[in-house]
């Protein structure tokens, strides 16, 4: 053999290393821009939860957690939107903390879960027959023209023409859906 072949030899395998180590290093610097995309999020994530444990504690002086018994990182994932009352119902029994608030002709009732977060919104109307006909605080009512008026009630409470009573539908939803007085509150759940 030849010098010169020899030599020709050892080039090409010297190419054959070089090309081999090419391939190589992009591998590793595609891995490297993963590893650093994973790093940045494990960081967001990381000061997230600094964030939450803050909002936590001093959620802690204003007694929220205890009425709603959420611990940790459990809380509601997913909003749910009921069409009818039964449905509603059947989901909220039991839940962790439920909402109620009066927005012009519309009640809003929510419920939170572990996971759920269930709405249900009806027009005061319908509202206050379907609060008459439960099992909640009034028993008998009227509607005349587009208002709702009492005509007897147990323990004595008053729904006056077009009004609906905090404390009325608090103690309406406590008989319906099982959860203690202490977790029923008048307003809205943020999403």
């Amino acid at each position: 053999m030849t010098t010169h072949s020899e030599f020709q030899e050892k080039m090409d395998v010297l190419d054959l290393i070089i090309g081999i180590l090419r391939d190589h290093e992009e591998t590793l610097s595609g891995l490297a821009d993963r590893f650093d995309a994973i790093c940045n999020g494990v960081s967001d994530l990381g000061e997230n939860l600094a964030l939450l444990e803050r909002s936590l504690e001093r959620l802690d002086g204003l007694q929220v957690k205890s009425v709603v018994g959420a611990s940790g990182l459990k809380g509601p994932l997913v909003a749910v939107s009921c069409k009818d009352w039964r449905t509603f119902e059947s989901a909220s029994q039991g839940a962790l903390l439920l909402t109620h608030e009066v927005l012009g002709e519309l009640l809003f009732v929510s419920s939170v879960s572990d996971l759920f977060v269930f709405t249900y919104a009806e027009s005061l109307p319908e509202a206050k027959r379907l609060i008459s006909g439960g099992t909640g605080s009034l028993s008998e009512g009227r509607l005349e023209e587009g208002h709702f008026e009492v005509v007897s009630s147990k323990d004595n409470d008053q729904v006056r023409d077009g009004d609906l009573e905090p404390e009325t539908v608090k103690r309406w939803l406590r008989s319906e859906l099982e959860v203690p007085e202490a977790k029923i509150v008048e307003g809205r759940v943020l999403r």
